[in-house]
């Protein structure tokens, strides 16, 4: 009988290190899940702002290049906004295709990519 008290308590202690491990594991593994999602996802917000700065000066460009066709500085202007007000809306007709959906798909792959 004290032997099988005794397997069981070695049994337990050892279900119970088992568990912390494992909870050990789980907790480093959300870890760097986390980790990697925030690196692509400030890494990406960094491509955006730099994106966004050509962005701006290719469409100040444009601007004084077409005001300066038209002889109107302030058409070159409305002409290139018109542009960028349509674009605006197609993204907001599409953004469940364009913008949303594959947002999503990449966060969760990333999130439950394996590690080989």
């Amino acid at each position: 009988m004290n032997d099988t008290k005794k397997a069981i308590q070695v049994f337990l202690g050892d279900l119970k290190e088992h568990v912390e491990t494992r909870i050990d594991i789980s907790s480093l593994v959300a870890t760097e899940k986390s980790a990697e999602i925030l690196s692509t996802l400030i890494t990406k917000g960094a491509l955006f702002i730099l994106f966004f700065l050509v962005l701006i000066f290719c469409s100040l460009g444009l601007a004084i290049y077409v005001g300066d066709r038209l002889q109107n500085l302030t058409a070159g202007f409305l002409w290139v906004g018109g542009g960028y007000a349509v674009l605006a809306i197609i993204c907001i007709l599409l953004k469940e295709t364009w913008l949303k959906t594959p947002i999503l798909n990449s966060l969760i792959k990333q999130l439950f990519k394996d590690e080989k």
